[in-house]
């Protein structure tokens, strides 16, 4: 014979009850900590007081149901600006933090700049979007970092001087069209060939980091194809 449990019966809701336990009515109120609030926990909590800054926000729309019932709404940005402020535990970032400038562009030029102070010379809004720039080959002038520096739990980060940043900055910004610009490419590769004992030594890196700002990886080595092209077909 099989035996069924049957749940236990629920149990009605008092009066001034939430679905986590009683309401609170001062002692303090578990979510801001303030005294002086009126707590309906876990519900948000408001404030008597006007001044007092654990006060929520007054609705930004009140809207009134079929039944009468009033239904209040805030924007997020209100919502955010509100957390923001507070100074309750429940806002865990400091009030005092300040933002960190960006490197200055006339510094030392042999100052080393890792990727999250190169990034908004460059024009990038993160580090990680500079390191994609970089994987990718957008970026050739930056593949051969000038310093690789590894901290205790083994993550390597890239130095970089800062004039190359700064060049590199400048070239991108006073980039011409793309033709003239793959007209560059394919006279650099030209005349370092020439110059080369080996013309199959010339790299991309190295013509990047000469000729900053005049084009990807891809381009360069589509450069570096069209002059070696050359150079066979005079020869």
């Amino acid at each position: 014979m099989v035996r069924r449990t049957l749940p236990a019966p629920r149990r009605r809701r008092a009066a001034g009850e939430g679905p986590l336990g009683p309401r609170r009515s001062g002692g303090g109120c578990p979510a801001t900590g303030s005294s002086s609030a009126v707590c309906s926990y876990p519900y948000v909590c408001f404030s008597i007081g006007e001044s007092d800054p654990n006060r929520f926000k007054d609705p930004d729309v009140v809207e009134e149901t079929e039944g009468g019932r009033k239904r209040r709404q805030w924007q997020l940005g209100t919502i955010l600006d509100w957390i923001s402020q507070r100074p309750g535990p429940g806002n865990t970032e400091s009030k005092t933090r300040t933002q960190t400038a960006a490197p200055a562009e006339n510094g030392d030029p042999e100052d080393l700049l890792d990727t999250k102070q190169a990034a908004p010379i460059l024009g990038y809004s993160t580090h990680l979007e500079l390191n994609r720039a970089i994987a990718r080959g957008i970026l050739p002038e930056l593949a051969d970092p000038d310093e690789a520096v590894r901290n205790e739990r083994g993550i390597t980060s890239n130095r970089y001087k800062r004039r190359r940043v700064v060049d590199l900055a400048r070239a991108r910004h006073e980039a011409p069209s793309s033709t003239e610009l793959a007209q560059r490419r394919l006279a650099a590769a030209l005349e370092a060939q020439r110059a080369a004992a080996d013309p199959n030594l010339v790299t991309v890196e190295a013509l990047a980091q000469a000729h900053p700002g005049h084009g990807s990886a891809t381009a360069w080595r589509k450069s570096i194809d069209e002059a070696r092209r050359a150079a066979t077909q005079a020869d």
